[in-house]
């Protein structure tokens, strides 16, 4: 039985090659308006070559997907930053986003960066974990266009809750009292604190607009002196207004204000 001798020589290769090439359909990915043998194979030769690189090293795709992976991480730990109420920890973030915790940590160096450099009216603080909130120079604007308008019986009790945070409803009832149930549900529709059951009760905590309103320090201490000094000086303005509306009532009507505690 005879063999087929084995074509070893290059010239004869591409003779052969050439020769398949002009009998077989031509791949779509070519160019059918080469007419040129060497040309086509020139370009089926880039086709496999690029097929291969693709199936033996594909640490690039990889690389891409990666990198579009870590992208959205990032834009995903934006988004949890800005409508957090309370600033949050790298370990919270990675498990809230099922995340390693070097990647969010990764994303936040980014995220840092990025808003620095952007020099917006944003930022993204640092002091007890990480929440983007409004620069400094720029709260007097965000303030004046949520103003509140709070007794300073409501405010004590939101000066209570921001001390303890989270605290329970029925421990603030027992600090402040009963007419504490009317100033949590006013606090709660001002927006400045969160009311969520658990148990009995409810846990009570402030939001990010309190945050930004006050602009609050995880110091205690200056949250307390700072709270206080705005329940009284709403308690002087109180006072004044009532004592402008009974100057202004005639005499055998005037009445004595009660004062709110």
């Amino acid at each position: 039985m005879e063999t087929t001798p084995l074509v070893n020589d290059e010239k004869q290769i591409q003779e052969k090659v050439t020769e398949n090439a002009e009998q077989t359909p031509e791949p779509s990915s070519l160019d059918s308006s080469t007419d040129n043998p060497e040309e086509k194979l020139e370009e089926l030769e880039e086709v496999m070559e690029e097929t291969q690189s693709s199936v033996l090293n594909p640490q690039s795709s990889i690389s891409a997907i990666a990198s579009a992976l870590k992208s959205d991480l990032k834009a995903q730990v934006e988004a949890v930053l800005f409508i957090t109420d309370a600033p949050l920890k790298t370990g919270a973030l990675a498990k809230m986003l099922n995340a390693s915790y070097d990647d969010v940590q990764s994303a936040l160096v980014q995220l840092i960066q990025e808003y620095e450099d952007r020099n917006g009216g944003l930022e993204i603080g640092t002091d007890d974990g990480y929440i983007i909130q409004v620069k400094t120079q720029y709260l007097n604007i965000v303030t004046d266009m949520m103003p509140l308008e709070l007794n300073p019986g409501p405010m004590r009790t939101l000066s209570a809750i921001a001390l303890k945070e989270p605290v329970l409803q029925s421990e603030v009832i027992d600090m402040r009292g009963s007419g504490a149930y009317d100033h949590i549900n006013e606090l709660v529709e001002q927006e400045l604190i969160t009311k969520k059951p658990q148990g009995l009760s409810y846990i009570l905590k402030t939001t990010k607009k309190f945050q930004q309103y006050f602009r609050m320090t995880p110091d205690a201490s200056k949250i307390r002196e700072k709270l206080q000094e705005e329940a009284i000086k709403r308690a002087k303005e109180k006072k004044k207004l009532e004592e402008e509306a009974s100057n202004q009532m005639p005499e055998e009507n005037q009445e004595q204000l009660p004062v709110t505690n």
